[in-house]
């Protein structure tokens, strides 16, 4: 099988995504390419932060304390 395709990881797509967004919005303002370029480029280390993979699991006793101590905090924020 050597006619086989890899696509991009699911972190390469996003990186891609939040590029291609904050692409966009520079330009909407009016900025030229070349001002993006050197933007993107400053802010590479800051775009790959925000891409990483997050994966983590927690018990099910754990994740009913998590929501009634968020209910509560909720709750006082209301007051």
């Amino acid at each position: 099988m050597e006619n086989v395709i890899e696509f991009p990881t699911k972190s390469v797509r996003d990186r891609a995504s939040l590029e291609r967004a904050i692409r966009d919005g520079l330009n909407d303002e009016g900025l030229p390419p070349k001002i993006i370029d050197i933007v993107i480029a400053n802010m590479s280390c800051f775009i790959a932060a925000l891409c990483f993979d997050f994966a983590f699991s927690i018990s099910t006793a754990d994740a009913a304390s998590i929501s009634r101590q968020m209910n509560e905090f909720q709750s006082l924020l209301d007051t």
